[in-house]
């Protein structure tokens, strides 16, 4: 069995940029995939979660680069929300696929305060009610790490290759 394989519940799949974790994880069955680079804004992820009778119903929703958008602050409320949501009465359960690990990520977070002078400008902040939320949301789901491809030195050199050029 490969980790898509192993997926059950709430997870938090984390591998290298351009490895391959958005094409394994379409092995992943009765699941709905929702890629946010595709997506013109916040407001479509409810659309692209909704059931109906268009859209057939699934077990697990896939957020594909969540790592991409948590920290901006149109994507934050409506990710958060949408999660709250989908596990707490929808019973779905949700993959997350990322480069980060954002259970680190948002416990780490600059916190919002009366007083900002002293803060790193360039920090993302969150209030710490919002901060809690993810904490105690994310604190529900296991972590499973994408294995780096076999042709290691064609991957790396793929990567350096797309990274040179920006």
């Amino acid at each position: 069995l490969g980790p898509v394989e192993t997926i059950h519940q709430n997870t938090i799949y984390i591998g290298y940029p351009n490895s391959g974790k958005s094409k394994e994880i379409t092995r992943l069955k009765n699941a709905r995939i929702v890629d946010l680079t595709k997506l013109s804004g916040p407001g479509e992820l409810w659309n692209q979660a909704a059931e109906s009778n268009d859209m057939p119903s699934y077990k697990f929703l896939v957020i594909d680069h969540f790592d991409l958008f948590w920290q901006e602050k149109n994507w934050n409320p409506e990710l958060l929300a949408l999660m709250e949501e989908l596990i707490s009465k929808k019973k779905k359960k949700v993959v997350l696929v990322t480069t980060v690990d954002p259970t680190m990520a948002f416990s780490q977070l600059t916190t919002k305060t009366k007083d900002e002078s002293n803060k790193d400008e360039s920090a993302p902040k969150i209030d710490a009610f919002h901060q809690n939320r993810w904490i105690m949301l994310l604190s529900n789901f296991t972590k499973t790490y994408h294995q780096i491809p076999a042709a290691t030195k064609k991957w790396a050199k793929k990567v350096r290759m797309k990274y040179a050029s920006q």
